[in-house]
């Protein structure tokens, strides 16, 4: 640590081992054929889990026992992201491009076909599906693998977007009969995203993973290990231990401040002051100021970054204490390896470096954002960014673009960007990231009022739908309420429809049936108002849902079919989509599954192509019920675990229902392991999950009576507890079903027999039971004004 002041001897791994012991036996049964196996390793920023896995990595690497490869995960995802860089490097190429690839690859892949296959992953086509390439990318690791064993690690997988990496893994993980010589090695920090954590919990409940959650060391353990670096007083490497509260690598840096500045001073009562001061010293003396200046720039460009995109953040002016830093590439070059000696970065490949830890890049970043030019150095971030983001379908990019413009004062740019880049979000599937987005945008639009009524309301839509798909049905009734408040305030028609019927369907799902009427009165108002034909299909489409939870699948079909109607006069493809699988679930209610499954067929072929891969995959979980309906479990089978796949950490409803699809296939062929695997995944999405469906309670029920018949007491009552089951059948305002159904049927005479338009052709009914005057036909339920009152 320094040039040339002193050596310290490489720390030794101390306190792990149980930890060890616990991966040496996994990477031996690996060798001995009994693969796949997971290692899962948790802790927070500095406890050695990346030291741990390399650990692991070195003994095999030594011992010629098995191939390794390394992904790293990044805070900033570039398209084709880590996983291609670790293949590219694996296979000797890395810095191959698209058109190089061919030739470079074809050792590594021999086979035509799965070489086409490594390239689509390397280099994607716009439009991919997420869950295709995931697929696609586990089988260019199986063929990377070959016959021989094989470890992958996946390092700091808190930070793949949506959890893909841990996505990967546990396909892999899965994938017994082709992965057997698969050691799969995952280390992680605790992570808030929704999505990390339910794709960590899925994989810990796989039986072939060995979880290891890493506390801090004891100092006993610590301290020893220490004093053996280097001949030091007595009582330092207790006092490191005290003040790096048991982090190896804080306790390292105590060590490091003693030996350049020859004794601890009191203690700071913040650890990570150490690294403060080691920065402080490396960019101290001749020169400091420039190479403080660059690292902190760095940070703009990730966990790792090339030569050129750093020369040209450094030819950004306006930094007093660098005033000498240019757009050289040879005195970026040299600061850089004076940045390596002092142990702040390390090489990372061919004109590539990367942070030492990410405890380093946090206290840089920090140091970036006071400098002067905190805002000129996003915006030209932003520009060297906007190529890739604007070819970027998924909208990651695009989200990161958009927060630079904000961070370098032109809001309304970043504003209307992250609209762009939010819906980009929303089309890929991406739910929890859209969802997080949202709030991003809210919050700025808080601060800036730049946004028309309309615009926010759309903003909350679409993060009420985004929630909902991700866990959180709290925040997407109060994305709801907000939307329609809204558009009460500004009299916007079609958005308060479309509010009114998001807030219905929720409360639907979470089977109130009293409120759901409620909210599609105010929708229904709403819609006869505006005449616009989304008010109307939306709303119709609640009033179809409302029925046909009230088991009135005739009027239900009404409903839908004039959602259908409106929703082609307004062109309005989702829409469309919507109304047509909702007639066709109807169909396969009433027992017609060969039409039903036509219509889901051609719907989940249609919609990929137009950016509504939702939709599709919704489309997909249809079909695995109309194979329950017709008890076909191995066909069933396999489209449910295709949902659950493409769902997985994302889609949590889509998930949860097709778990559950998946866990009566497996029992209907007498697999009973595979069929409590996917229970304990339903046990885990009810928490985020508000389904009280009819028919997932027909399918629970087929469950139970199927471990019942087979004498499986411990399945029975696991399927006992979950939480699906339809509480309530028709609930009403005071509690007598036949006025609810009166009121319903003047709906229909009202909003589907004649279009939502006023009728006085019979006495219309109102939630409060009393007949509405027929020469005034206003929808208003009790203690609510028209809009045009």
């Amino acid at each position: 640590a320094g040039p040339a002041l002193f050596h310290l001897r490489r720390p030794p791994l101390v306190g792990r081992r149980q930890a060890q012991r616990l991966m040496r036996a996994a990477a031996e049964a690996v060798i001995n054929g009994q693969g796949p196996r997971v290692v899962l390793i948790e802790g927070e920023g500095g406890l050695g889990k990346s030291r741990l896995a390399g650990w692991l990595r070195e003994w095999l690497d030594e011992q010629g026992l098995m191939r390794t490869m390394t992904v790293r995960s990044e805070p900033q995802t570039r398209s084709g992201g880590g996983l291609r860089q670790a293949i590219l490097r694996f296979v000797g190429a890395p810095t191959a491009t698209r058109e190089t690839a061919d030739a470079l690859l074809a050792e590594a892949f021999p086979d035509a076909n799965r070489r086409q296959n490594a390239l689509e992953v390397l280099w994607p086509a716009p439009g991919m599906d997420q869950e295709s390439r995931i697929k696609k990318a586990a089988w260019v690791i199986r063929d990377l693998a070959g016959d021989a064993p094989f470890m992958l690690w996946a390092d700091d997988v808190q930070w793949s977007p949506e959890g893909r990496a841990l996505r990967l893994i546990h396909r892999l993980a899965a994938w017994t009969e082709r992965a057997s010589q698969l050691l799969l090695v995952v280390t992680l920090r605790p992570s808030e995203r929704s999505t990390v954590r339910k794709a960590r919990r899925a994989l810990i409940g796989l039986p072939v993973t060995e979880y290891l959650r890493l506390k801090p060391l004891r100092p006993q353990d610590l301290g020893p290990a220490l004093a053996s670096l280097a001949p030091l007083p007595q009582g330092l490497a207790e006092a490191a231990c005290v003040q790096s509260a048991g982090n190896p690598l804080l306790a390292l840096e105590a060590v490091r401040t003693y030996l350049e500045d020859e004794g601890l001073a009191s203690a700071p009562t913040d650890p990570l002051r150490l690294l403060r001061q080691r920065i402080e010293r490396a960019t101290s003396g001749d020169g400091g100021g420039m190479l403080r200046s660059l690292l902190a720039r760095a940070t703009l460009l990730g966990r790792a970054f090339t030569l050129r995109p750093l020369a040209y953040l450094c030819g950004v002016p306006g930094d007093p204490g660098a005033p000498e830093l240019e757009d050289d590439t040879e005195q970026v070059e040299g600061l850089l390896e004076r940045a390596a000696a002092a142990g702040l970065i390390r090489e990372n490949g061919p004109g590539r470096w990367r942070f030492s830890h990410d405890l380093v890049r946090a206290e840089l970043r920090e140091l970036c954002r006071a400098l002067p030019n905190w805002g000129p150095l996003n915006l030209a971030c932003a520009a060297l960014k906007k190529a890739r983001a604007d070819a970027d379908h998924s909208g990651i990019e695009v989200e990161v673009v958009s927060r630079h413009y904000w961070e370098g004062g032109e809001r309304e740019r970043a504003l209307r960007l992250g609209m762009v880049g939010v819906r980009r979000l929303f089309l890929a599937g991406l739910m929890g990231h859209t969802s997080s987005f949202v709030r991003r945008l809210l919050g700025w639009e808080d601060r800036c009022r730049l946004l028309s009524p309309g615009e926010r309301a759309d903003l909350l839509l679409l993060g009420s739908e985004a929630c909902e798909h991700s866990g959180q049905p709290d925040e997407a009734e109060r994305h709801g309420q907000a939307a329609l408040d809204l558009a009460r305030e500004g009299e916007l028609l079609v958005h308060g429809a479309r509010a009114a019927s998001r807030l219905g369907t929720l409360r639907l799902r979470a089977d109130d049936d009293q409120e759901a009427e409620r909210w599609l009165w105010e929708a229904l108002r709403f819609a006869r108002q505006s005449e616009e034909p989304l008010a109307r299909a939306t709303s119709n489409r609640l009033l179809g849902q409302v029925y046909q939870h009230r088991d009135q699948l005739d009027l239900a079909r009404t409903a839908y079919e004039k959602a259908l109607e409106a929703a082609r006069e307004g062109r309005l493809l989702s829409d469309e989509f919507e109304a047509r699988m909702a007639i066709a679930r109807l169909d396969r209610l009433e027992g017609d599954t060969p039409r039903a499954t036509g219509t889901f067929e051609a719907v989940a072929e249609e919609a990929p192509p137009a950016g509504l891969d939702v939709i599709a995959l919704s489309a997909r979980l249809e079909l695995g019920l109309c194979a329950w309906t017709d008890d076909d479990p191995g066909g069933a089978w396999r489209i449910f675990e295709e949902v659950r796949r493409g769902a997985a950490g994302n889609l949590f409803g889509l998930e949860f229902y097709a778990c559950l699809g998946a866990a009566w296939a497996f029992a209907a062929q007498g697999r009973w392991g595979e069929s409590e695997r996917m229970i304990m995944q339903v046990e885990e999405l009810r928490f985020d999950v508000r389904l009280h469906d009819a028919e997932a309670e027909r399918l629970r029920r087929a469950l139970r009576d199927m471990a019942a018949a087979h004498r499986r007491p411990d399945i029975v009552d696991r399927v006992d507890q979950l939480d699906i089951m339809v509480r309530t059948v028709h609930s009403t305002h005071d509690g007598e079903s036949s006025r609810s159904l009166d009121t319903l049927s003047g709906l229909s005479e009202l909003s589907v027999l004649s279009d939502l338009r006023p009728t006085t052709d019979a006495p219309l009914a109102r939630p409060d039971g009393r007949r509405a005057d027929p020469d005034r036909a206003t929808l208003e339920p009790p203690g609510k004004r028209p809009i045009d009152d």
